[in-house]
């Protein structure tokens, strides 16, 4: 295990590091795993923009080792499930996306609650024309959540949050999600760990260890 110090949202903390390998050398044969992973920050390094995100091939790699030992492998994000799908390739495992809100198995096996009562165009375009003055916003339109990057200009966090906080007056059935540099409207269903919980339910492991890896 090493240990360095790191740079995390402007602040300076130690944070120490396990190798791939140092979890694959420390499983027990006696118990049953079950690895939920976030994506960004832990699987793919922190980017600028969203959209140049990736996941190493030796991650990608390690992945493969760990599902080869019978354990199941999730990935629990933030990101929809197109996207999260599109990073892991070509390795296919479950994917809880959108922080929980959309669960999906396999083509056949999918969670979605319903969210027809909310007009996320018109949440995009709120967002939108609150964001005019401040061009180094990046908007992210999920789908079923919108998120806005404050990346670009870490000066911005207030205003981001501000914003973002205004407009969640007008949409009841969304609330903020925080994280590095981004804050997010989402709605009130998503919840990592009721996926979690959700996804033991339906894998029906006895005795399981569930193990979640994430940055936030």
């Amino acid at each position: 295990m090493n240990s360095q110090s790191t740079i995390s949202d402007g602040r300076e903390k130690n944070t120490s590091f396990v190798t791939p390998n140092d979890i694959i050398n420390n499983l027990s044969l006696d118990k049953n795993y079950c690895l939920f992973l976030d994506i960004d920050g832990t699987l793919a390094p922190f980017q600028i923009n969203p959209e140049h995100s990736f996941i190493p091939q030796t991650t990608l790699d390690v992945i493969k080792k760990i599902t080869k030992l019978n354990i199941p492998v999730i990935a629990i994000t933030g990101r929809d499930v197109d996207t999260a799908s599109k990073l892991l390739h070509p390795i296919e495992v479950p994917i809880a996306g959108l922080h929980g809100l959309d669960i999906y198995f396999d083509s056949g096996n999918y969670i979605r609650p319903d969210l027809s009562s909310i007009n996320f165009k018109n949440l995009k375009q709120d967002i939108t024309k609150n964001c005019d003055k401040y061009p180094e916003l990046l908007i992210e339109d999920k789908g079923y959540s919108i998120a806005l990057h404050y990346r670009k200009n870490p000066n911005l966090e207030n205003n981001a949050i501000n914003i973002m906080q205004k407009i969640n007056l007008n949409y009841p059935q969304l609330k903020i999600n925080r994280g590095k540099f981004v804050v997010e409207l989402i709605p009130n269903q998503a919840d990592k760990g009721r996926a979690i919980e959700t996804i033991l339910n339906h894998l029906d492991l006895p005795a399981v260890l569930p193990i979640f890896i994430g940055d936030d």
